[in-house]
């Protein structure tokens, strides 16, 4: 695995009409591939990580 910036619409799509602080997460992830071709880097297991995040609702003008 390896560290990638995870965007929080994409764990979450569902919320568009929130701002998440920060928007992104680094976190480690399977890359889905490896130096040999005929092997895939899959996960041998998973684990839930607790992220302090902020949900913001903007303010809607009417």
């Amino acid at each position: 695995p390896i560290e990638t910036l995870v965007d929080i619409f994409q764990e979450y799509p569902d919320e568009i009409e929130f701002i998440f602080k920060p928007s992104c997460v680094p976190l480690r992830r399977c890359g889905g591939c490896c130096n040999d071709e005929s092997l895939e880097c899959v996960p041998t297991e998973e684990f839930n990580i607790t992220m302090q995040i902020m949900r913001i609702k903007p303010h809607q003008s009417q």
